[in-house]
């Protein structure tokens, strides 16, 4: 995928979308989520607010969507081409939740596209771990 395609499982009302008990429980793909555990008020803006299992919410509740994303970009690409290897590169930031609750879960999406296609395709995983600092003063 280049920026023009890119995909955001942001979600700007994750706040209501996790106290919503009765929606989450009718969900059989969501019963790994322990929605009581999760303390609404920690949640960011649209990111998972440090909270993995909402990273993970976040991606579940897009995959589909994000699966026929990666499966156009990657015909796309290899339109016109024969028996090419496929490459694909994902990135994660592993220090919040919104990258660490999701990357392994898109890395299994992005190898069940491959399979079902009979591509040949290496997955390639460049994770980022942040850490906190105080902002450089100029003085050393």
């Amino acid at each position: 995928m280049t920026v023009q395609n890119s995909f955001s499982i942001a979600n700007a009302n994750i706040k209501d979308a996790v106290k919503k008990e009765v929606a989450i429980r009718m969900r059989g793909d969501l019963s790994w989520l322990r929605w009581e555990d999760i303390s609404v008020t920690d949640l960011g803006k649209a990111g998972a607010g440090g909270i993995r299992q909402v990273g993970r919410f976040m991606m579940m509740d897009k995959s589909d969507m994000f699966m026929r994303t990666v499966e156009s970009a990657i015909n796309n690409a290899k339109s016109g081409l024969v028996n090419a290897t496929v490459n694909v590169h994902i990135l994660a930031g592993i220090s919040g939740g919104t990258g660490a609750g999701s990357f392994l879960d898109v890395c299994y999406m992005v190898r069940h596209i491959a399979e079902k296609n009979w591509w040949r395709c290496y997955i390639w995983i460049l994770l980022f771990a942040g850490c906190k600092s105080e902002p450089y003063s100029g003085e050393r």
